[in-house]
């Protein structure tokens, strides 16, 4: 089980992520945990994607470092959830997506068609997302800079897919 989403599942628990985004967005809060089950591994995976290469994994080490190092973003739900781009999800989405909207948009798609959650409310949910996922990270590998610990926490079994991974302990969690 990865122990970086394990955490980041629990913490967002916690503090009753579900329910702010349900309240702020008209949603169940099952619609949200099932949008939020298949968001962040797809946050992950690009992040992970962005670490092959050395000089990404190195603008990825410099912006945990400087960004997201204390996890500061967990302190701060209620003005994520009323205006994720306050903490720039939009932006993080850009940058781990390459600013590939087509993909973004047919993730966006394919979480509305499986979770029952108009599309525009997904892309939302994304943008909610992408910040937590960023300080989870930032909290685990920021301060030390060490991108192969952050690849060996993405992809816990080393088959070369963070998905399943992510997907199963996302879908573990959200039916308890």
């Amino acid at each position: 089980m990865n122990s970086l989403i394990q955490n980041l599942l629990k913490e967002t628990a916690s503090k009753g992520l579900a329910s702010k985004i349900s309240s702020q967005l008209g949603i169940s809060e099952s619609q949200v945990n099932s949008a939020l089950s298949m968001l962040m591994p797809e946050i992950l995976s690009g992040v992970k994607e962005n670490t092959k290469d050395e000089n990404s994994a190195q603008q990825l080490q410099n912006t945990l470092k400087k960004h997201h190092s204390d996890g500061g973003i967990f302190n701060q739900l209620d003005a994520l959830v009323s205006n994720p781009d306050s903490a720039k999800g939009s932006k993080i989405l850009g940058h781990i997506f390459g600013n590939n909207s087509e993909k973004q948009t047919a993730i966006e798609k394919n979480v509305a068609e499986k979770s029952g959650v108009d599309s525009n409310i997904v892309s939302q949910i994304f943008a909610i997302a992408a910040p937590l996922v960023m300080g989870e990270l930032g909290k685990s590998v920021g301060k030390s800079g060490n991108t192969s610990m952050l690849t060996s926490l993405l992809d816990q079994n080393n088959d070369g897919s963070i998905i399943d991974d992510i997907f199963r302990l996302g879908m573990k969690f959200f039916k308890k």
